[in-house]
């Protein structure tokens, strides 16, 4: 068995995340510039054990009537990011909820 020393085993491991975290931002980008249009922000909170933790920011002048419901973008954000390996689950935040 080889042993790898552990910086380089740490670097290799920010390497993967940053990668993955790099193409799940990509993958989200078509919702942010659709958001962005009416007054909104997605933001990633995290993303632990499976789980992409999101939330929807207002920016000021936001259209609230133009903001789908919940279960709508959580589906279409879910149907996107199935692609994303190891993702298993969304908990997206609208605003006002927290």
């Amino acid at each position: 068995m080889e042993l790898v020393p552990l910086g380089v085993h740490d670097r290799a491991m920010r390497g993967e995340v940053n990668e993955r975290m790099e193409s799940i931002e990509h993958a989200l980008d078509p919702f942010r510039q659709s958001l962005a249009a009416d007054g909104y922000g997605l933001r990633v909170d995290a993303v632990e054990a499976g789980v992409l933790r999101m939330s929807i920011v207002a920016q000021a002048g936001a259209c609230e009537e133009c903001l789908v419901p919940k279960e709508l973008m959580t589906a279409m954000i879910q149907d996107t990011i199935s692609r994303e390996p190891g993702i298993r689950e969304i908990e997206l935040t609208y605003p006002g909820e927290r």
